[in-house]
Order: C-alpha cells, then structure tokens, then sequence
C-alpha cells in the first residue's frame, strides 16, 4: 500500500514537472463524473481486499433491493388495475340497476295516476286532493297520504303502497350507484398514483443498477490488481463465489419448504384424528343391558394431493417459448409482458383464466412443496415470505429453470432460479 502512494507522488511529481516546463496549453476541466471515478478510483485503493469482497457484496444486494422495490411497486399497480376493472363492473351494474329502479317507479305513477282517474270518474273521491301526491316528491308526505286515502279508499290505497315500495327501492339503489361511482373514481386515481410510484420505482431500479455495474467492475478491477490476476479471471472467481451462495440459499429454501410440508402434514393427520374421536358413537349403557352394537368409524379418507400437471401446463409452457425476446412492459400482455402478464397468457391460451396480479395467481392455484414443483407449476418470490408481499412469478419449467418476464431493460428468457431466499416454500400448482 505504502509503496502504491510513493508511486501515486512520483507520477504527480513527474506530471507536474512536464507541465511546467512545456508550453502553456488549453486543459479542459474535469468533469464532475471524472471527478467522482477519481475519489472512487482512491477509495477502492484505500480498501483492504477483503473491504473489496465486502463492496461486491454490498453493490449487488443494493441493487437487488432496488429491484425487488420496483417489482413490488409493478405488482401494486397490477392489483390496482383489478381493483379498478372490479369498481368499474361494480359501477356499471349499480347504474343500470338504478336505471331499471326508476323505470318501475315511473311505471307505477303512471298506473297510480289511472286508477286514481278511474276512481274519480266513478265518483269514488276527490282527484284535486291526490294530485299533489302523483310527483315523486309528493309521495312522501305520509300525513297528506293518510287524508287522501280517507277518501279514495282500498284500491287506490294498494297501488299507493307500490308506488311508495318502487320510490324506495328506486333512492336505494340510486344512492348504490353514487357510491359505485365514488369508489371507481377513487379506483382511477389510485391507478394514477400506482402508475407514478412504479415509474419512480423503475427509474430509481435502472440508476443503481448502471450505478451498480460500474462499481463492480471498477472493484472487479482493483482485486484483480491486488491478486495480480486479470479481470476476466477475477470475474470468473466471482461468479463462482455467487454461485456458491445461490446453492447454499437453496438448500435452505428447501430445507424451510421440507419442514414446513412436515408441519402441515402432521397438523392434518392430528386434525383427521380428531375428527375420528369425535365420530365415533359410543352408546350409553341402558338399565336393561342389550347386546352392544358394533362401534361405527368413518371411513378413512384418502389423502388429497393436488392432481399432477397436464396437457395443459405444456401447452402453457410452449406458448411461453414463444414469447422468449419480447420486451418488460408494465401490466403488458402483449407485444410485451411483465411476470404475471406473461403467465396470464400463457395459460390463457389453453383455455385457463389467472388474474394478471401475481399475489391473486398465488391464491388462484393449488399449493405444492417447492420441493415437488412440476413443469408448469409456478414458483413465486416474496420480501416477507407470505402472499401479501409476492412480487414476481414465473413458470417452472424443471430441472431448476423457470421462465419469465423479469424486469425492465431484460426481455423473457430462460433462466435457473434465484434468488433462493426470497422464494416462496410453496409453487402454485394450475388446476
């Protein structure tokens, strides 16, 4: 190190003598990112080797938590985009239901308005003293009501009774149509804030990432000075080390899937007792003993599995393959995609409808052990390790790889899965 600064003074020293004794010439000023590389380029060098491995570390996960941060912001504007296709259906259905409300209650003014005419042609009453009370605005005097019927008596009555039951039934489900209004409003705009908070999100993700590779290259660099090794050879040893850490992350992902799956089995198989217990009859003894009867017990029943993958987990895979190159679009389902788009198409296409949110895919499939996923399953990633923090989704194709759309600037590929720690213990399983 000592001797690396002695040479770092030499060549300044040398520098600054070639500048004084040559012709005064024209320097552009370094730039602030020259003047940023430079402060790196001394940082780096002040750093002890294992302060490098450190850095390397601390780079990748910094851009792995910006990553999964716009995965999770994606995935929250997906779900507002359900939410808005649910409040806008909600919305349409509470108008028309509204529209039909109003049309039977003019409907039923009008009847009123004839058997009330009816009534005073046959000398039965006085129309001058109901026609106050044939506007919508006039049936809700109950006092006024009460008069009027002294004198038109039980037919007019009835039909008055429906009138009143159709005006309520109509302010009902108006007031139901203005609420559906309210919330699809509400719907639009948290599409709106959804929207800028991914965009900010895949911005952010984009400059740690450019910001994360140049870094690592520049400490790929000094490490491969420090060891006196090239840069290729020191980024092989890296990937090696990556490696590494991905495989032990999932044996510990399996090793968590194989304990949780014993959990649940065990929890089933006690609760299958019970229920055994509880069913089986055991007459009391009567005064005069009879001959006791044959303990009755439920017919044991047979362990449930969700059913193996089929034809169409295949024919959902080779859609998919299709679409190996297509670029990341946001909620895209075509010409681009994103993960959980790429797996609403895909079985879409052998006639099986997933919502396009990849928390509501997770509760739409059947739950296996990461451990048994099938070709066709699909694997999910979480940052709390439950469905409400699921992030992303792909489809399984075996032997570790998966398919997916995976983030912006990266089109879908084929890829090993990783990521270990963040995996879900269970896959979803389309049924």
């Amino acid at each position: 190190m000592q001797n690396r600064r002695v040479l770092r003074v030499a060549a300044a020293a040398t520098l600054l003598v070639g500048v004084m004794s040559a012709p005064m010439i024209a320097v552009a000023a370094p730039s602030e990112d020259d003047i940023a590389a430079a402060r790196e380029a001394e940082q780096l060098a002040e750093m002890s080797v294992a302060q490098l491995e450190v850095q390397l570390a601390t780079v990748r996960a910094n851009a792995d938590a910006a990553l999964v941060t716009a995965r999770v912001a994606a995935e929250d504007l997906n779900q507002a985009k359900v939410d808005l296709d649910v409040a806008t259906q909600t919305e349409e259905k509470a108008k028309a239901e509204a529209q039909t409300a109003q049309e039977a209650f003019e409907a039923g003014r009008k009847e009123l308005a004839t058997v009330v005419q009816t009534t005073y042609r046959t000398g039965s009453g006085n129309l001058d003293s109901l026609a106050p009370y044939l506007s919508s605005n006039g049936l809700s005097d109950i006092e006024a009501r009460q008069s009027v019927l002294s004198s038109f008596g039980q037919a007019v009555d009835a039909q008055l009774q429906e009138v009143l039951a159709l005006q309520q039934v109509a302010d009902v489900m108006a007031g139901t149509a203005e609420k559906a209004r309210v919330a699809k409003e509400e719907a639009v705009a948290a599409v709106e804030t959804r929207s800028n908070e991914a965009e900010s999100a895949s911005q952010e993700a984009s400059a740690i990432q450019a910001q994360t590779e140049a870094r690592y290259a520049a400490v790929i660099q000094e490490l491969a000075v420090r060891r006196n090794t090239t840069v290729e050879l020191e980024t092989e040893r890296q990937k090696a080390i990556e490696a590494e850490q991905q495989k032990a992350a999932e044996e510990a992902a399996r090793a968590r899937a194989a304990e949780i799956a014993a959990q649940q089995q065990a929890a089933e198989e006690q609760e299958q007792r019970e229920a055994e217990e509880e069913n089986t009859l055991v007459p009391e003894t009567p005064s005069t003993p009879a001959p006791a009867p044959e303990p009755w017990y439920p017919p044991e029943p047979e362990p449930w599995t969700p059913p193996s993958t089929g034809s169409g987990a295949q024919g959902a895979i080779n859609y998919a393959k299709q679409l190996l190159g297509a670029p990341y679009v946001w909620g895209g389902e075509g010409p681009g995609y994103d993960c959980s788009g790429l797996v609403t198409v895909a079985y879409r296409s052998v006639g099986i409808y997933l919502t396009h949110q990849s928390r509501s895919q997770y509760a739409e499939t059947a739950k296996v052990s990461i451990n048994s996923a099938a070709p066709g399953d699909l694997i999910f990633w979480s940052s709390n390790g439950s469905q409400s923090g699921i992030y992303h989704v792909a489809i399984y194709l075996g032997n570790n790889e998966i398919i997916e759309a995976p983030t912006f600037g990266v089109p879908v590929r084929v890829t090993s899965i990783y990521n270990w720690g963040s995996v879900m213990p269970y896959a979803g399983r389309v049924v």
